[in-house]
């Protein structure tokens, strides 16, 4: 059976000056920090762990030096997972999605389809990056295509398996619970908004390098004791 957890990760940015840092200096503490969730993830049942680690918006409209800075921390943790124990071990599919490709430099996006390509066959685990993504971005690019498709055949009909189908997140199955760290209880840029359509939700107050394995513990425990009525 499988388990699909979503992050939102926030407050990486409110910790650094929490902490008399420079803001964006709050990203590495964040990335640090997300190689022992992955593992807690494993250790409790998850089968797909999906992460939006950077939006489109957060690539064009933050100053220069937080990006360039924000680039290096990716660089460095795909780096890491090369050669991360528990990716082979657990035979955990890397799959990134966005437009990081358009937006990155080429050492990061080399880093990027280098992960890519070592764990493709596996099947076990699959952790889904989002980077330079967004979600309403996702549902304009489905939209543009089916009606693409709808003109060449006016016979096809719109379904939500066609719908789904033309999403980046075709082969994700429905997120089953959605954490969003920071303390602010909103959604993103329509992060995953098809996949979440059912989706319980944990919203917790602590800032995202202030996360750790037994807060996710904690709100897996919790989700697993709530009745989910799908609407019954």
């Amino acid at each position: 059976m499988s388990l699909h957890v979503a992050f939102i990760p926030d407050g990486n940015r409110r910790w650094a000056r929490a902490h008399a840092m420079v803001p964006w200096e709050g990203h590495a503490v964040g990335a640090k920090g997300f190689r022992p969730l992955l593992r807690c993830a494993i250790e409790n049942g998850v089968t797909h762990l999906s992460v939006w680690c950077a939006s489109r918006s957060n690539l064009t409209k933050r100053p220069t030096q937080e990006v360039k800075f924000l680039y290096k921390v990716l660089e460095e943790y795909f780096d890491s997972l090369h050669d991360a124990p528990e990716i082979h071990e657990h035979r955990v599919r890397v799959t990134v999605i966005g437009a990081w490709e358009e937006f990155q430099p080429p050492s990061l996006i080399a880093s990027i389809k280098r992960i890519q390509d070592e764990t493709r066959k596996y099947d076990d685990v699959h952790l889904t990056i989002f980077d330079a993504y967004d979600g309403i971005t996702e549902m304009t690019d489905a939209v543009a295509a089916i009606a693409e498709a709808k003109a060449k055949d006016p016979s096809l009909v719109v379904t939500p398996d066609l719908i789904k189908s033309n999403l980046y997140t075709a082969d994700l199955p429905p997120v089953d619970l959605a954490i969003r760290t920071g303390g602010e209880p909103h959604w993103s840029g329509g992060f995953m908004m098809w996949d979440i359509a059912n989706s319980h939700f944990h919203f917790s107050e602590k800032l995202w390098p202030d996360f750790k394995d037994e807060d996710f513990v904690a709100a897996l425990n919790e989700f697993k004791n709530r009745e989910r009525r799908q609407g019954a």
